[in-house]
């Protein structure tokens, strides 16, 4: 009997050892009422910030169950389908966290969301509560002058107060409490300069007016080096305020050198030699990255993007970021060698709107005009009367076929579209992203 009371004892106290030094899966469970879509996607990060998105099934009522070994650092994360999204909640290895909420509108999601199971995702609970109670939806985008540096000067107030409340001086059973406060620390700060560096770029607040206010709510030591690595836990300082810092140095580039005529890839340059340390590679990184995958359309673009990249690969320093870039350039080989002018179009096979399946081989040796369009999209329900009078002049010519492709899209959604706007041509859902995916929409 003191064997087993021993045992039990020990395993118990192994246990909590291990949640509280952070060891272990991560599980995410719940429940998100009034959503059609049926899965949830759930975006996880490497330690490159390179991302993978898991699908989780959710249950006819909502409910949720997810465990993942993925998790292996502590990281700030979303949860997201075609209705709703739940941003900015903290994760880490062995957080077993609960989400709650209701989907019936963006307002009252944000209303009614509960994370809990982790003291860290307080201050995103306090911070959504106060604004809603003060009914505060203001956008910093819609500001400028005066009122832009107040909005920035209240938000600075409401957030230390809240990094206060949550992470300052306490004590704790989250091992990643401290590691998250910095994270918060670090966002807010930099999301505040790039709300100044953006409104410079825009045109709407000088230079010298900006910088002082950075001054004045900034620790100079922070200004004086924008570069430092303990920065880059910071996902704003990474995405959003380094994109901005790069637009305003390339703007100042410009001013200075008006007659010279710069490539696409300046941007490069620029950060090549403006840019230091982690914050370099990860940029040079992104801009290559996000080139590739986006802007390159053709075979003629792909080479001119070896060629442009080739100089610059060589201060890639981490595996991953240097082997992402290897395949995507492999993949968009691939993918423009297999849609080429004359080469057959990828096929695909969907469920109709009245139930009925078609595969895009049932209609071989046609012109096939293929409609692809959301519900939400509204340059693309505009173009509804004018594919009206196309389906009009060839609804009785055999040789052709017209058929719209619902991506991106919720299946309610879609059929409520479809109900109101009512065209006469084949309807088709892109349930699980296939068709979105095999032609890079």
């Amino acid at each position: 009997m003191k064997t087993k009371a021993v045992l039990t004892i020990l395993l118990v106290a192994v246990v909590m050892a291990t949640r509280a030094q952070g060891i272990g899966p991560f599980t995410l469970q719940g429940k998100i009422s009034n959503v059609s879509d049926p899965r949830l996607l759930f975006f996880i990060e490497s330690k490159s910030g390179l991302s993978e998105i898991d699908t989780i099934s959710l249950q006819p009522d909502g409910s949720f169950h997810y465990t993942t070994n993925k998790v292996t650092y502590p990281q700030r994360t979303s949860l997201q389908n075609r209705d709703i999204q739940v941003n900015d909640f903290f994760i880490a290895p062995g957080y077993q966290l609960t989400i709650t909420g209701d989907g019936k509108d963006f307002f009252t999601l944000v209303k009614t969301t509960r994370i809990e199971g982790a003291e860290s995702n307080r201050y995103k609970q306090l911070h959504d509560s106060i604004r809603i109670a003060r009914m505060d939806m203001t956008s910093w985008s819609d500001l400028k002058g005066d009122s832009l540096l107040q909005y920035i000067r209240a938000e600075k107030h409401l957030t230390d107060s809240l990094e206060k409340v949550v992470f300052h001086d306490k004590e704790t059973t989250d091992p990643y409490l401290g590691h998250f406060g910095r994270m918060t620390y670090f966002d807010n700060l930099f999301n505040r300069l790039y709300m100044l560096a953006a409104n410079v770029n825009w045109g709407s607040l000088d230079e010298e007016t900006a910088y002082a206010f950075a001054a004045e709510i900034t620790d100079k030591a922070i200004l004086d080096d924008l570069f430092d690595e303990e920065y880059m836990i910071s996902e704003t300082y990474k995405t959003w305020f380094l994109d901005e810092y790069r637009r305003a140095l390339e703007a100042k580039d410009a001013r200075e050198n008006p007659s010279r005529e710069n490539s696409r890839f300046h941007q490069l340059e620029i950060i090549n030699t403006e840019f230091r340390g982690k914050a370099k590679e990860f940029s040079l990184f992104r801009f290559m990255r996000d080139g590739l995958k986006y802007n390159v359309k053709t075979m003629e673009q792909l080479n001119e993007y070896k060629s442009a990249f080739a100089p610059y690969i060589s201060n890639l320093t981490d595996p991953d970021y240097k082997q992402v870039i290897a395949n995507l350039f492999r993949e968009k080989e691939e993918f423009l060698s297999a849609t080429r002018v004359g080469q057959p179009a990828p096929d695909f096979t969907l469920e109709s709107n009245t139930g009925e399946t078609y595969s895009l081989a049932d209609f071989r040796g046609k012109v096939v005009y293929i409609d692809l369009w959301s519900s939400w999209c509204r340059p693309c329900r505009e173009e509804i009367p004018s594919l009206r009078e196309l389906h009009e002049k060839y609804k009785n010519d055999h040789r052709i076929a017209i058929i719209g492709i619902s991506v991106s899209d919720s299946f309610d959604r879609w059929q409520k579209a479809l109900s109101e706007d009512k065209p006469e041509w084949l309807q088709l859902f892109d349930s699980d992203g296939a068709v979105d995916a095999a032609y890079e929409v």
